[in-house]
């Protein structure tokens, strides 16, 4: 599968060596250049042998492809009518969700159960599905954002409701919600009390308080005015999710203007991050680059080094270059990046190496970020 005109949406290796593709439509897999005859747009391919086979010939576009312990495959898409998610064993298929349902997120998890987010006539939610497809109601609510974390536990955010606190866990081994959440938010004045009495002596968890420094096991996030965009459920809008290959978690947390690096596991606290409000962020290699404005409201992107929460430089205030997009070449370990040149107003494509911190210039208003996207 090397010649002819398919497009790749999605792909994912799997663990007993093929590779799984969900392509931008249903193609003629004896001629990928037709649309006509046997069509397919969710296939698999072995390394040594090239010769795409299809997993499931039903489906008109696939996205989101995970596996379980046992090479199992899960995959959400589109029949033409509904979005389903299906769990594809060996060529045997299965529904996981009914075509009533909207269906937000799923993570697999080894063992085969889903967790999964989404709504119905009830309203949002967040449910588990054993591998014999019994359905669990974890919340009634959909989470905002939701990541397994190194752990194997499944974490989310929750803005609505009496839920205890922005960010909660599914533990993965006792299929449960963790009573405690992983970050809490209520605690100010009496409730700050109580919560310190009840849980301080367990280990693992953290609060976000507003003008509250406790000690213990925990840190107080909105001690200051600088982490401000985490209070009041602010790490219930984290994006930009990043686990590291040191299997540290991160994350972009807080909306409106204020969004901020986070470490989120397996601790939560700040990171030392010149950019208050992040606009952009992007791994590359063994730092992150991020872009955005310091707290003077200046321009300016930085490669973050979270082994040692260590930042240096890359596009200066003094240049104040609003960047726009960010690319990564693993290659070279250069950035790629456009955006507008405040001195001359001026959009500006150029490049800057992650480690030398060595920036080029390639073009202004007549190159197209596009352009430099080959790689």
């Amino acid at each position: 599968m090397s010649e002819g005109t398919v497009r790749i949406s999605s792909i994912a290796v799997g663990p007993t060596g093929w590779t799984y593709m969900g392509l931008s439509s249903p193609v003629n897999l004896s001629d990928t250049s037709s649309g006509s005859g046997t069509t397919c747009a969710f296939v698999r391919v072995r390394e040594a042998t090239g010769v795409p086979e299809c997993v499931d010939s039903t489906v008109l576009s696939v996205s989101d492809i995970q596996f379980d312990n046992s090479a199992r495959v899960y995959y959400r898409g589109s029949n033409g009518t509904s979005n389903v998610l299906r769990r594809n064993s060996d060529g045997v298929i299965v529904d996981l969700v009914t075509s009533q349902t909207t269906l937000g997120s799923f993570i697999a998890l080894e063992d085969g159960t889903v967790v999964i987010t989404g709504s119905s006539s009830g309203g949002g939610w967040l449910r588990w599905l054993s591998t014999s497809l019994v359905v669990t109601q974890i919340l009634n609510q959909s989470p905002t954002w939701i990541k397994q974390f190194p752990d194997g536990n499944v974490y989310f955010g929750v803005n609505c409701c009496d839920v205890k606190g922005p960010v909660r866990r599914f533990i993965a081994e006792s299929k449960t919600l963790d009573p405690i959440p992983w970050v809490r938010d209520d605690c100010i004045g009496t409730q700050a009390t109580n919560y310190k009495a009840n849980y301080d002596t367990s280990p693992g968890y953290f609060y976000t308080c507003l003008n509250v420094s406790f000690t213990g096991n925990r840190v107080g996030l909105c001690a200051t005015e600088s982490n401000a965009g985490y209070c009041n459920n602010g790490l219930s809008w984290l994006s930009n999710i990043i686990v590291t290959q040191s299997g540290i978690a991160y994350g972009v947390g807080g909306s409106g203007m204020r969004k901020t690096l986070m470490q989120m596991w397996p601790e939560v606290k700040p990171t030392s991050t010149q950019i208050s409000d992040v606009r952009s962020i992007k791994e590359a290699g063994s730092h992150f680059v991020i872009t955005g404005t310091n707290s003077a409201g200046q321009f300016l992107t930085t490669a973050y080094d979270p082994a040692t929460d260590t930042e240096r430089a890359l596009i200066s205030t003094s240049s104040q270059t609003e960047i726009y997009n960010l690319a990564y070449s693993a290659s070279t370990g250069e950035i790629f990046f456009d955006g507008l040149r405040f001195s001359n107003n001026t959009y500006v494509v150029g490049k800057v190496n992650v480690v030398t911190g060595a920036l080029n210039y390639l073009g202004t208003t007549t190159t197209a970020f596009s352009d430099f996207q080959a790689f």
